[in-house]
C-alpha cells in the first residue's frame, strides 16, 4: 500500500474518532441542559400550584380576616406555609409583598405530610425555601440566585435571608411552625430594607 493511502486511511480514522468524542461531548452537554431546563420547569410548574392554590386561600383570607396586621411577637408562633397572603401584606412600589405573612396551620401540616412522604425537601432547608416560596411574594427566579442567609438559630428553627429585587434589598424570614428535626420552614415576614 502506498504512503498516500497509509496517510488518507491515517487522517480519516482520526476524523471519525475524533468527530465520535466530540458528538459524545456535545450529546452530554445537550443531555445536561435538558435535565437543567426539566428540573427548573418542573419547579416553576410547582410554583404557578403553589401560587393558584394561594390564590384560592387568600381569596378565603382576605374575606375572613380582620384589616390589623399581626404582630411580630405573634409571627413565631402563628405562619403560613406556603405564599398566602393576608391583610398583614401589602405591595411595595417594587412589586415584593412585604409585611407579616399570616401562617395557616392545616396548609403547614398538608406541606409537613408531604415532605414526610418524601416529597420537596428543599423544604426543610431556610434558604431553598425562601428561594422557593418567595416566587409568590413578587421575586423572580433570577432573585434567588442573590439570596444569601444573614442569620440563622437552628436550634430556634428561624432563619433570616438577605435579597435583593430589581435593585432593592430585603430581609426575609423563615420559621418552622412546628419545631424540631425533619419539619418545614415558611416565610413569616418580608421586609424592605
Amino acid at each position: 500500500m502506498s504512503n498516500f493511502w497509509k496517510i488518507f486511511i491515517s487522517i480519516a480514522a482520526t476524523f471519525i474518532i475524533a468527530g465520535g468524542g466530540m458528538f459524545y461531548l456535545m450529546q452530554s452537554q445537550i443531555d445536561n441542559i435538558r435535565s437543567d431546563n426539566q428540573a427548573q420547569m418542573d419547579m416553576l410548574n410547582k410554583q404557578i400550584s403553589t401560587l393558584k392554590s394561594s390564590s384560592a386561600s387568600s381569596t378565603a383570607t382576605t374575606s375572613s380576616t380582620s384589616s390589623s396586621p399581626t404582630s411580630s411577637s405573634s409571627t413565631s408562633s402563628s405562619v403560613t406555609s406556603q405564599s398566602v397572603t393576608s391583610t398583614a401584606l401589602t405591595t411595595d412600589s417594587n412589586g415584593i409583598k412585604v409585611g407579616t405573612v399570616t401562617i395557616d396551620m392545616a396548609d403547614v401540616a398538608n406541606v409537613q405530610a408531604g415532605v414526610d412522604a418524601g416529597g420537596q425537601p428543599w423544604r426543610l432547608d431556610p434558604l431553598q425555601l425562601a428561594q422557593g416560596d418567595a416566587i409568590g411574594y413578587g421575586f423572580i427566579l433570577a432573585d434567588a440566585n442573590n439570596f444569601t442567609i444573614i442569620s440563622q438559630a437552628a436550634s430556634a428553627g428561624t432563619a433570616s435571608i438577605a435579597a435583593k429585587h430589581n435593585g432593592k434589598s430585603y430581609e426575609i424570614d423563615v420559621i418552622k411552625p412546628t419545631p424540631g428535626d425533619g419539619k418545614v420552614y415558611v416565610i413569616s415576614k418580608i421586609a424592605s430594607l
